[in-house]
Order: structure tokens, then C-alpha cells, then sequence
């Protein structure tokens, strides 16, 4: 499946990791140039235990590549995950990020692309996005931790109840199900107030990281 990955961040980057060395042929979309040529010549921005690794694995494979266009790395697009950056704002994740990516999507992506928002979200954010675009958008939010983004995901999470979305999000991770993945599908919201819990827990955690630190 040709998927594309908007945000070269860890989410991001271990997702469309991950998606490559399940055999789909996979492009990361970044508005950092620097970030971009940084990754086509292997070198991540950040670090994250195993990532390194996966992703070179993903790269000899021929699996995985990276650019600065929306238009052209959307162009193709089977399915689109939004994993753009939501910085704390208040307590909550800013959307703006989320909100430009959406809007890319949904103009450069074809119409039957399946449109995925692994970003930190607010609950009502997919249906607000809908609307706008018209155009479906499932929260589909990142189980894992920094620390263990790499590692394969035992549990998978979705918000949709259409059939169609479900099984084609099925087909996406059918290797990870087939070595004993467990695949959840819950209503939007749900998945949702997952998302912004998730936030929430890894704020305070950094917020007692820094407190013990200073």
C-alpha cells in the first residue's frame, strides 16, 4: 500500500518506520528541509531506542523515503497518517499543526485515500475536521511511549464503527495481527479522550522529569 506520513517527529518517524517494514512503501512529508536531508542521509533528529535501526532497515529495503512536498507526497496516497507536532497550549495540544496537515490532506490526498490523525487530539476534533473538509478523519492515537516507539505495537487503536475504514486499517497492520497484535475499533470521541489522556499523562511526566532536574 503507498502510505504517506505528514511529520517527521518520533511519532511520525517510528510510524512510518514501522508501516515500511510491514512491506507498504512509505513517504515522510516535513517542512524542515534540514530535517528531511537529515533523514535521507539516515541520521535521526532526535533519538529513540532502536529507531535508528528500524528505519535504516526500512531504507535498504527501498521502503521508506522523505520530502518537503505535500502535493507530490500525497499525490499517490492510499492512507495518510497526520503525525504532526501539538505543542501544550494551556494544558492542551495546539492544533494548529494538525489543522494545516488536515487541510493538505484533504486538498493533495485522492478521495478514497483513508485519512488517520495519530496527533495529540482534543475529543469533537475529527468530526470538526470532517466537516471543514469534507472528508472522513479517524483518531487513531499512538499507544506507545518515547522509549518505546520502535518496538512492535501489541495494541492498536481506531476511532471509527464504518466497516469500510475498519477493514482497510485491518489490511494496513495485517502482519502485525498476524503475529498476535490485538486491533480495537471504538467511537471517534473515544478514541479521542484516549488521545488527549495520553497527552496529559506525558505533560505531567515531563513537567516531573524537569522538577526533579532543576
Amino acid at each position: 500500500m503507498r502510505i504517506s506520513v505528514l511529520g517527521a517527529g518520533a511519532v511520525g518517524i517510528s510510524t512510518a518506520a514501522r508501516l515500511a517494514v510491514l512491506g507498504h512503501d512509505v513517504i515522510v512529508i516535513d517542512k524542515d528541509a534540514r530535517r528531511v536531508a537529515s533523514l535521507c542521509n539516515g541520521r535521526l533528529p532526535f533519538y529513540e531506542p532502536g529507531l535508528e535501526g528500524l528505519l535504516t532497515a526500512a531504507a535498504l529495503a527501498g521502503q521508506i523515503e522523505f520530502g518537503v512536498d505535500a502535493a507530490i507526497g500525497l499525490k499517490q496516497a492510499q492512507a495518510c497518517f497526520i503525525a504532526v507536532s501539538t505543542p501544550e497550549k494551556r494544558g492542551e495540544p495546539c492544533l494548529v499543526h494538525v489543522r494545516h496537515a488536515a487541510q493538505e490532506a484533504a486538498h493533495f490526498a485522492p478521495g478514497e485515500c483513508l485519512l488517520l490523525v495519530r496527533s495529540s487530539l482534543m475529543v469533537g476534533t475529527t468530526d470538526e475536521l470532517a466537516k471543514l473538509h469534507q472528508r472522513v478523519f479517524v483518531a487513531h492515537p499512538e499507544l506507545a511511549t518515547r522509549g518505546s516507539l520502535a518496538r512492535k505495537p501489541q495494541r492498536l487503536l481506531a476511532g471509527t464503527q464504518q466497516a469500510g475504514t475498519r477493514q482497510m486499517i485491518a489490511e494496513i497492520y495485517g502482519g502485525l495481527l498476524d503475529e498476535g497484535a490485538d486491533l480495537s475499533f471504538c467511537p471517534p470521541h473515544e478514541a479521542e479522550l484516549r488521545s488527549f489522556a495520553d497527552f496529559r499523562r506525558a505533560q505531567r511526566v515531563e513537567a516531573e522529569v524537569f522538577a526533579r532536574t532543576a
